[in-house]
Protein backbone atom coordinates (compact mmCIF):
# COMPACT_ATOMS: atom_id res chain seq x y z
CA UNK A 1 0.00 0.00 0.00
CA UNK A 2 3.23 2.68 0.41
CA UNK A 3 3.15 2.71 -3.77
CA UNK A 4 0.79 5.87 -3.66
CA UNK A 5 3.18 8.01 -1.26
CA UNK A 6 4.71 9.70 -3.60
CA UNK A 7 1.46 11.00 -4.87
CA UNK A 8 -0.05 14.24 -3.50
CA UNK A 9 -3.63 13.16 -3.23
CA UNK A 10 -6.26 15.38 -1.55
CA UNK A 11 -9.70 14.51 -1.28
CA UNK A 12 -13.30 15.79 0.71
CA UNK A 13 -15.44 13.89 3.02
CA UNK A 14 -19.09 14.44 2.33
CA UNK A 15 -21.32 13.10 5.58
CA UNK A 16 -23.57 15.53 8.63
CA UNK A 17 -21.67 12.13 10.64
CA UNK A 18 -19.25 13.10 12.97
CA UNK A 19 -18.61 9.53 13.91
CA UNK A 20 -18.25 8.62 10.49
CA UNK A 21 -15.96 11.89 9.43
CA UNK A 22 -13.85 11.05 12.67
CA UNK A 23 -13.27 7.14 10.83
CA UNK A 24 -12.25 7.89 7.70
CA UNK A 25 -10.71 10.80 8.55
CA UNK A 26 -8.15 8.74 10.43
CA UNK A 27 -7.78 6.66 8.05
CA UNK A 28 -6.86 8.59 5.24
CA UNK A 29 -4.87 10.72 7.31
CA UNK A 30 -2.48 8.02 7.84
CA UNK A 31 -1.97 7.08 4.64
CA UNK A 32 -0.79 10.54 3.77
CA UNK A 33 -4.05 11.55 1.85
CA UNK A 34 -5.32 14.97 2.67
CA UNK A 35 -8.81 15.51 3.87
CA UNK A 36 -11.45 18.37 3.42
CA UNK A 37 -14.65 17.68 5.22
CA UNK A 38 -18.16 19.09 4.19
CA UNK A 39 -21.70 18.69 5.13
CA UNK A 40 -23.55 19.62 2.32
CA UNK A 41 -23.45 17.97 -1.45
CA UNK A 42 -24.16 21.55 -2.71
CA UNK A 43 -21.51 23.49 -1.07
CA UNK A 44 -18.76 20.32 -1.67
CA UNK A 45 -19.95 20.41 -5.45
CA UNK A 46 -19.14 24.25 -5.86
CA UNK A 47 -15.82 22.87 -3.54
CA UNK A 48 -14.82 20.64 -5.60
CA UNK A 49 -15.42 22.19 -8.83
CA UNK A 50 -13.13 25.54 -7.53
CA UNK A 51 -10.11 23.84 -5.91
CA UNK A 52 -9.92 20.90 -7.90
CA UNK A 53 -10.56 18.18 -5.66
CA UNK A 54 -9.99 14.93 -7.65
CA UNK A 55 -11.57 12.39 -4.95
CA UNK A 56 -14.56 12.74 -3.18
CA UNK A 57 -16.42 10.33 -0.56
CA UNK A 58 -20.07 10.58 0.02
CA UNK A 59 -22.31 9.06 2.61
CA UNK A 60 -25.95 8.17 1.10
CA UNK A 61 -27.34 10.56 3.75
CA UNK A 62 -26.17 13.36 1.39
CA UNK A 63 -27.69 14.57 -1.39
CA UNK A 64 -24.79 12.54 -3.56
CA UNK A 65 -27.10 12.02 -6.67
CA UNK A 66 -27.06 15.84 -6.84
CA UNK A 67 -23.71 16.32 -6.28
CA UNK A 68 -23.16 14.36 -9.10
CA UNK A 69 -25.38 16.30 -11.41
CA UNK A 70 -23.79 19.52 -10.15
CA UNK A 71 -20.37 18.42 -11.32
CA UNK A 72 -21.39 16.24 -14.50
CA UNK A 73 -20.67 19.15 -16.77
CA UNK A 74 -17.37 19.92 -15.21
CA UNK A 75 -14.32 18.63 -17.11
CA UNK A 76 -12.37 18.47 -14.18
CA UNK A 77 -15.24 16.69 -12.13
CA UNK A 78 -13.86 14.47 -9.20
CA UNK A 79 -13.88 10.42 -8.70
CA UNK A 80 -16.73 9.50 -6.33
CA UNK A 81 -16.89 7.39 -4.04
CA UNK A 82 -19.98 6.47 -2.14
CA UNK A 83 -19.34 4.89 1.43
CA UNK A 84 -22.81 2.48 2.58
CA UNK A 85 -23.51 1.72 5.74
CA UNK A 86 -23.80 -2.11 4.91
CA UNK A 87 -23.51 -3.55 1.01
CA UNK A 88 -26.44 -2.98 -0.97
CA UNK A 89 -26.48 -4.20 -4.08
CA UNK A 90 -29.52 -2.09 -5.47
CA UNK A 91 -27.89 0.70 -4.14
CA UNK A 92 -24.73 0.15 -5.51
CA UNK A 93 -25.98 -0.58 -8.97
CA UNK A 94 -27.76 2.88 -8.73
CA UNK A 95 -24.61 4.42 -8.11
CA UNK A 96 -22.12 3.22 -10.44
CA UNK A 97 -25.25 4.00 -13.25
CA UNK A 98 -25.67 7.82 -11.59
CA UNK A 99 -21.87 8.31 -12.60
CA UNK A 100 -20.08 7.41 -8.88
CA UNK A 101 -16.82 5.40 -9.22
CA UNK A 102 -17.05 3.13 -6.63
CA UNK A 103 -19.81 2.62 -3.67
CA UNK A 104 -18.02 0.74 -0.94
CA UNK A 105 -19.17 -0.56 2.50
CA UNK A 106 -18.05 1.50 5.11
CA UNK A 107 -17.11 -1.84 7.11
CA UNK A 108 -14.38 -2.54 4.11
CA UNK A 109 -10.73 -2.88 5.86
CA UNK A 110 -8.98 0.11 5.67
CA UNK A 111 -6.63 -1.51 3.01
CA UNK A 112 -9.32 -1.18 0.78
CA UNK A 113 -10.83 2.32 1.38
CA UNK A 114 -7.20 3.77 0.56
CA UNK A 115 -6.64 1.85 -2.33
CA UNK A 116 -10.19 2.84 -3.90
CA UNK A 117 -9.12 6.39 -3.04
CA UNK A 118 -5.72 5.85 -4.74
CA UNK A 119 -7.50 4.09 -7.79
CA UNK A 120 -10.26 7.09 -8.13
CA UNK A 121 -7.18 9.79 -7.67
CA UNK A 122 -5.47 7.97 -10.72
CA UNK A 123 -8.92 7.95 -13.00
CA UNK A 124 -8.82 11.94 -12.26
CA UNK A 125 -5.40 12.27 -12.95
CA UNK A 126 -5.38 10.07 -16.56
CA UNK A 127 -8.75 11.54 -17.53
CA UNK A 128 -6.85 15.26 -16.81
CA UNK A 129 -3.88 14.04 -19.27
CA UNK A 130 -6.64 13.00 -21.75
CA UNK A 131 -8.35 15.95 -21.47
CA UNK A 132 -5.51 18.15 -21.72
CA UNK A 133 -3.77 16.26 -24.62
CA UNK A 134 -7.66 16.35 -26.67
CA UNK A 135 -7.17 20.04 -25.82
CA UNK A 136 -4.07 20.69 -27.76
CA UNK A 137 -4.86 18.19 -30.73
CA UNK A 138 -7.02 20.49 -33.42
CA UNK A 139 -8.08 17.30 -34.93
CA UNK A 140 -10.21 16.35 -31.87
CA UNK A 141 -12.21 19.44 -31.83
CA UNK A 142 -12.67 19.70 -36.09
CA UNK A 143 -14.50 16.32 -36.91
CA UNK A 144 -11.34 15.01 -38.34
CA UNK A 145 -10.60 11.43 -38.32
CA UNK A 146 -7.83 10.89 -37.07
CA UNK A 147 -4.95 8.18 -38.12
CA UNK A 148 -5.62 6.22 -34.35
CA UNK A 149 -6.00 2.47 -34.98
CA UNK A 150 -9.00 2.64 -31.99
CA UNK A 151 -12.08 3.80 -32.89
CA UNK A 152 -13.70 4.87 -29.18
CA UNK A 153 -16.87 5.23 -30.54
CA UNK A 154 -17.16 1.81 -31.60
CA UNK A 155 -15.85 0.52 -28.09
CA UNK A 156 -18.52 2.73 -26.71
CA UNK A 157 -21.45 0.99 -28.89
CA UNK A 158 -20.09 -2.50 -28.67
CA UNK A 159 -22.76 -5.02 -27.56
CA UNK A 160 -21.99 -6.96 -24.48
CA UNK A 161 -21.18 -10.48 -25.99
CA UNK A 162 -18.13 -8.12 -27.56
CA UNK A 163 -14.39 -9.48 -25.78
CA UNK A 164 -12.94 -6.46 -24.15
CA UNK A 165 -9.88 -7.43 -25.14
CA UNK A 166 -9.66 -9.98 -27.81
CA UNK A 167 -6.78 -12.00 -26.11
CA UNK A 168 -8.64 -12.70 -23.26
CA UNK A 169 -12.19 -13.07 -24.17
CA UNK A 170 -13.84 -11.18 -21.40
CA UNK A 171 -16.87 -9.62 -22.38
CA UNK A 172 -18.73 -6.44 -21.25
CA UNK A 173 -21.28 -8.54 -19.34
CA UNK A 174 -19.12 -10.36 -16.89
Amino acid sequence: MNGHRDLYIRAMLVSPSHAVNSTICDILSAASISIDQETSATRAAAKAVEQRIPVVLMTPDTDWQGFITLVSKDPGRPSTILLLPTFNASLWATALQAGVFEALPLQSDRDRLIATVVAAFRRWERLQLVRAALDQNPLAHSGAESDSSIDASALREAPASTPIHPGFGWTQSE
